[in-house]
């Protein structure tokens, strides 16, 4: 089964940047693997967003997974049935994003595209951009 990696940095992903992954996968007859990287700046919110991952993990193909955002206070940005279809893995680690993602990558060979979100620049600008695609075995898309 073919993979797209969706590696994102903000605590609550962007909306638009999951339903282009989602679509994605749909028309690619894939399954979205979510890649959330927690960097030096988050460190301290690292084991909520784990405790809240793992939740999701358990609800993702139930109709309660909008519970796990609404005890937040946020928007399930994957309460669609197309992200349920397609969603297979929320994997969340504390790092820097391109050791992360190539690490990610380098351990599932069924990995056939990754996207990532532009939050995961950082301060450094494009410079995680071309780490990525000196690494990466794979396509990538920065999305905008």
């Amino acid at each position: 089964m073919k993979r797209v990696l969706l590696a994102i940095a903000a605590e609550t992903p962007d909306r638009r940047i999951i339903d282009y992954a989602v679509e994605l996968c749909v028309r690619m007859k894939a399954r979205l693997n979510i890649l959330q990287v927690v960097g030096p700046g988050l460190k301290e919110s690292a084991g909520r967003i784990r405790t809240r991952a793992d939740r999701f993990r358990r609800l993702v193909d139930s109709a309660t997974a909008a519970a796990t955002f609404a005890e937040v206070g946020e928007p399930d940005p994957f309460a669609t049935p197309a992200a349920a279809s397609v969603f297979d893995d929320l994997t969340v680690r504390s790092g820097p994003a391109a050791r992360e993602i190539l690490d990610y990558v380098d351990a599932r060979r069924d990995i056939v595209l990754t996207l990532y979100d532009p939050s995961l620049d950082g301060p450094d600008g494009r410079g995680l951009l071309a780490r990525l695609k000196e690494g990466l075995p794979v396509p990538l898309v920065r999305l905008a």
